[in-house]
């Protein structure tokens, strides 16, 4: 069998040593190794879709496929990216629903159709029951490990018109239970002052934070058994080569003793507050979304990063968003690249989404949220951790309510980044439709991530709405709760 190199070796470890002649020494992969950890989970949404320019052009992994042009933005991380088409959220209503924006927001991470009932005799505070959705069922899985159980953040500065239903449907993703929606922080100044308060310092992350001593389990399981190897390999060697062995051992007990006080990942980095301070209906004449943007992405590294939470959600808009995005400059697209413009992008993200699959306006916007999330990761991918990166150890959900113009929930946008501490399989995209099943859940998506990357004891998520409707149009595999891990992504 071929020798394993040094560096992946070292990868496989998570640990850093340089001699140019550590194969000899190399554990098998059988003893000593394990997958990571599960690490942060993050759940970004977009709303109203996406357009013709989303869908990669072919099927398949590694160099066989290749990013459509809205999801160019993702290149520098692609060897960590999933595309998923054909994912649905069928199964909480039975069927396609009107009025789709906020019911099937409030589904997006409950997989539970909201109802809405009235508390008192005069119609007055209704009272609206969802479900608690995947990332709360993570955090509560957590609870008391970091100090803050979970993040909600956004950017929403304007109140759209939220289908009629309550205000909880349209404008927040994430709900603690079925009747407590965890609403999001919009303001940098706030999220900053929450996460300062909560412990973000400018240190190293403690020894005794969450997950570390489980982190430092697993990597100490590695040196030790490479130390064990490397002493009874040294007795066969000659003088010169006992020179150099001598030299190993020195730098693996240094390495040791990083992992067992718990200093070898990086130092938190507090930056300084932002000056920026918006809310709804409260901005600056000179307001610019992207500038918002940037900041809310440093500030949720900042608090993965320093281990003041381990789950976020961001919602980069409120679902049927009547929100301008003319501070973008509009892109034309073609089914295989796009260039910049000259021109702003010009009406509401609801009226571009309202004007068709291809017009370059609403791919602009697109292709923007696409920059957000590819923004995130870049920035997590230079965090380096034991495992290599936070993007090695982290599990990002990325998607929206719906198809796109056709306000439809049968196949949606999903991009799945992060390797999950090596149990999620990347650089792939993975067409559903192309299965024997012709669809697949998202209700299915949320199981895999709780019970197969964070080993939590779920056997359902969410809520099935009866069955198939009788017209055998839509695939059977589409209805009906969480049930079945999807195989395609695991590794």
């Amino acid at each position: 069998m071929k020798r394993p190199t040094r560096r992946t070796v070292l990868r496989g470890a998570g640990v850093a040593l340089a001699l140019p002649w550590l194969e000899s020494l190399a554990p098998r992969p059988s003893r000593g190794q394990s997958a990571a950890p599960p690490g942060p989970f993050v759940a970004m949404s977009f709303p109203l879709g996406t357009c013709d320019y989303w869908r990669p052009p072919a099927i398949g992994s590694g160099s066989a496929w290749e990013l459509s042009p809205v999801l160019a933005p993702l290149a520098p991380v692609k060897p960590y990216v999933s595309v998923l088409a054909n994912v649905g959220n069928y199964g909480p209503f039975g069927g396609h629903v009107e009025p789709s924006n906020a019911n099937l927001n409030a589904a997006l991470l409950t997989c539970t159709k909201a109802r809405v009932s009235v508390v008192d005799g005069n119609g007055n505070n209704p009272l609206t029951t969802v479900g608690t959705s995947v990332d709360q069922a993570i955090a509560q899985a957590w609870r008391g490990q970091t100090k803050l159980d979970s993040l909600q953040v956004g950017l929403s500065t304007l109140d759209s018109y939220t289908d009629g239903l309550p205000a909880p449907c349209s404008r927040t993703i994430s709900w603690r239970s079925p009747t407590d929606p965890t609403y999001k922080l919009v303001d940098p100044q706030a999220v900053f002052d929450l996460l300062v308060s909560s412990g973000a310092t400018s240190a190293p992350v403690p020894a005794d934070a969450p997950f570390a001593a489980a982190r430092r389990a697993a990597n100490k399981s590695v040196l030790d058994f490479a130390l064990d190897h490397a002493t009874t390999v040294r007795g066969r060697l000659g003088q010169a080569d006992r020179v150099k062995m001598d030299d190993f051992l020195a730098s693996v007990r240094a390495l040791e003793t990083r992992v067992a006080t718990g200093v070898a990942g990086a130092a938190c980095q507090v930056g300084a507050r932002p000056a920026e301070s918006y809310r709804v209906g409260m901005v600056p004449a000179d307001y610019d979304r992207g500038v918002h943007a940037d900041l809310m992405v440093d500030l949720v590294v900042m608090a993965l990063q320093c281990d003041v939470t381990r789950v976020v959600s961001f919602m980069l808009d409120d679902a049927r968003s009547q929100f301008p995005y003319d501070f973008l400059t509009e892109r034309h697209f073609t089914a295989t690249t796009s260039t910049p413009g000259t021109t702003r992008v010009a009406g509401s993200l609801v009226g571009l989404a309202e004007s068709g699959t291809n017009n370059d306006g609403f791919a602009t916007c697109n292709h923007w949220f696409v920059s957000q999330l590819a923004n995130l990761c870049q920035k997590l991918a230079a965090v380096p951790t034991l495992e290599g990166s936070m993007l090695d150890v982290a599990t990002i959900w990325f998607g929206s309510e719906m198809h796109g113009p056709n306000f439809d929930a049968l196949d949606l946008p999903i991009v799945v980044v992060g390797k999950g501490g090596g149990r999620l399989k990347t650089d792939q995209f993975v067409d559903f439709g192309k299965t024997a099943r012709a669809t697949e859940r998202l209700a299915n998506l949320y199981l895999t991530f709780l019970r197969n990357v964070f080993g939590l004891p779920t056997s359902t998520f969410g809520v099935a709405l009866g069955g198939p409707p009788p017209n055998g149009k839509v695939p059977p595999n589409a209805y009906g709760a969480g049930t079945d891990p999807i195989p395609e992504i695991l590794t």
